[in-house]
């Protein structure tokens, strides 16, 4: 099965060490299974991060974008497609574009 994890940050603390340690955790001992991350961009831990979004602000690179971002919607709409995930796990995506939101239901639109 292919998960894919979506994201805020995996850095500092709370949500993100949540985040980070459980796919750190998944990757080294979930080998049956395919693990995914995508996150906004990240100056650290690259080697969990599979794919990022745009913006590395809080509010992403423009407050039009925390609305909704075009460039966010496409990527993810595109790495959805791609990968085809079972499970689409989304967590503290609080400073993510609505956009993220729309793209997933498209997709699971699409693959009923």
């Amino acid at each position: 099965m292919n998960f894919l994890h979506i994201g805020e940050a995996v850095s500092g603390g709370g949500a993100g060490t949540v985040l980070r340690d459980t796919i750190s955790i998944l990757k080294q001992n979930d080998l049956d299974n395919n693990h995914f991350l995508m996150v906004r961009n990240s100056d650290s831990f690259e080697d969990i991060i599979d794919f990022t979004f745009e913006g590395k602000g809080s509010m992403g690179s423009s407050v039009l974008s925390s609305i909704f971002s075009i460039k966010n919607y496409i990527k993810l709409k595109s790495i959805l497609n791609n990968l085809n995930p079972d499970v689409i796990h989304m967590q503290s995506i609080g400073n993510l574009s609505p956009s993220v939101f729309l793209a997933i239901k498209r997709y699971k639109r699409k693959k009923k």
